[in-house]
């Protein structure tokens, strides 16, 4: 559409072809986004140190659990932990990225592709 003296280009010219995302796009992208940046933290912990100890609040961090969370999985014995003094608590941290890797699943959003 050629413009006419005196005239401008209505708005909607400006926009045709600008992709409109949809709130499900939104959604979807985000959890992507926060998928690999998951898997980037992992494989950076990985690469550190793996006979090293972490803390519960580092734990927690990679894991994406509640602190009372790691407490169920210290009291049923599914994480290997050791306690330093009566509330100070360390982790392998080779373990939380086995138990991480075994519990982890794609989500049902990225099953679909």
């Amino acid at each position: 559409m050629r413009p006419v003296e005196g005239k401008t280009r209505p708005l909607a010219d400006y926009f045709m072809n600008v992709p409109i995302l949809t709130e499900e796009d939104i959604r979807r992208i985000f959890r992507e986004e926060l998928s690999r940046v998951s898997l980037v933290q992992s494989a950076a912990l990985a690469e550190e140190d793996e006979d090293s100890e972490i803390t519960t609040e580092e734990a927690m961090q990679i894991l994406m659990v509640s602190e009372r969370t790691m407490a169920n999985y210290r009291s049923r014995a599914v994480i290997p932990f050791r306690k330093i003094g009566p509330h100070r608590v360390v982790y392998p941290k080779k373990a939380i990225l086995e138990f991480k890797a075994r519990n982890t699943r794609p989500s049902r959003d990225m099953k679909r592709k």
